[in-house]
Formats: structure tokens, sequence, C-alpha cells
């Protein structure tokens, strides 16, 4: 009788801990392959250094924001074409160029995410308005046009790249 009231007891922590194990053996793998995805993406536009850091900044901003990482790769290749350290003459900085002074990956890359979505709602979800917003044009200017649509040409691009 005490075996099996041990026995009873030791059950419900033992199958706690085999679906802990079960779940950390099933979500690594889901991370890898969508950051070697990413990665993959970042070296088919020629980002070729510290992709690892950039992808995994993508995927942060994306998770937080909502915005594919497909669209957030090409606003960003189109921002500063990778370069940790980009500096604008206006004085905007980082991979997504924002007005902050911001050259953490990570973070520069979430705080782009979430300016463009401020401009998404600024331009009542008119994705080109939003861009050319972002992109620092007043409106839909011939520029601002031409620029929205090499970023979503990109991003285009970027959906049909597999692993």
């Amino acid at each position: 009788m005490k075996k099996i009231i041990i026995l009873l007891t030791l059950l419900p922590l033992v199958c706690s801990h085999l679906y802990v194990l079960a779940s950390s053996l099933v979500v690594p793998i889901s991370i890898v392959s969508q950051r070697t995805l990413t990665t993959a993406k970042l070296k088919s536009i020629g980002i070729t250094s510290d992709t690892e850091k950039i992808a995994k900044a993508v995927e942060i901003a994306s998770q937080q924001s909502g915005l594919s990482t497909d669209f957030l790769i090409a606003l960003m290749w189109t921002e500063s074409s990778g370069k940790l350290k980009a500096k604008s003459v206006s004085g905007y900085s980082g991979l997504m160029q924002t007005p902050h002074g911001v050259y953490y990956a990570d973070a520069n890359m979430i705080i782009g995410a979430h300016i463009f979505n401020e401009k998404m709602k600024q331009a009542n979800n008119n994705l080109i308005l939003a861009l050319c917003l972002y992109k620092g044009y007043g409106g839909t200017t011939e520029r601002g046009v031409q620029q929205a649509k090499k970023v979503l040409a990109l991003r285009d691009r970027l959906k049909r790249i597999e692993v």
C-alpha cells in the first residue's frame, strides 16, 4: 500500500517533467529552423557580417510587432543595407535608421518596427503611404512610391527563398 501511495504522489511530478522534456525537445528545433531561414535570407541579399545577430533581431521584432520577417528584412535593407552602425546625414541611425541613437540590433529593429506600425495607423493601413511616411516623404510622392515599391519587391523576393 505504501508503494502505491508513493507512486501516486510521484506520478504527477514525473509526468510534468516528461512534458517539459518533450516540449524542450520540440521548441528549439522550430527556433533553429526559423533562424536558419532568416539567416539564409539575409545572406541572399548580401548581409555577410553579424547575420546571426541581425537574424535574431529581425525575429524578435517580428514577434513583437506582428510584421513579417520578410518585410522587416526588406525595410531594413533599404534603410541601412544591413549595416549595424549606419548613420544618415539626417542623424538617423542603425539598421532601421531610427531617430534614436540606438545601435543594438535587437533594440533598433524593435523601435523601427513599432515606428512603422505607427505610420500604418497614420496612413489608415495604406501600406504604400506608410512606407513613404517611414522613409521621410510627406505623402505619396513619386520618389516615395518608388522607395515603397523597392521594399515590397524585395519582400516578395524574400518570400520565395527556402532552405
